[in-house]
């Protein structure tokens, strides 16, 4: 899959490979002009998406807390219960 997506960079113009003549083979890719540009304007979308990925990360740790605590509620509410029926 990462062969795939390699390849489809490259033709794509944003990355240049070079293949060494090793054992075992040695391939080694460089951005090309248009993708050092490309990599400038992916940067702004990703972090967006880190500050995105922060924010929502947050409220689903407090939505985790506030689940917690009407669980503990609704154990000692049954608790209360069980005592006032023997």
């Amino acid at each position: 899959m990462l062969l795939k997506e390699l390849r489809d960079l490259e033709a794509n113009g944003l990355f240049e490979r070079k293949v060494y003549n090793t054992i075992p083979v040695t391939v080694e890719y460089e951005l090309t002009e248009s993708g050092k540009t490309f990599q400038r304007v992916m940067g702004c979308y990703v972090g967006m998406g880190f500050r995105t990925q922060r924010k929502y990360y947050w409220e689903a740790v407090n939505l985790r807390i506030r689940i917690n605590n009407i669980s503990c509620a609704l154990y000692k509410k049954s608790e209360l219960l069980k005592r006032e029926h023997k």
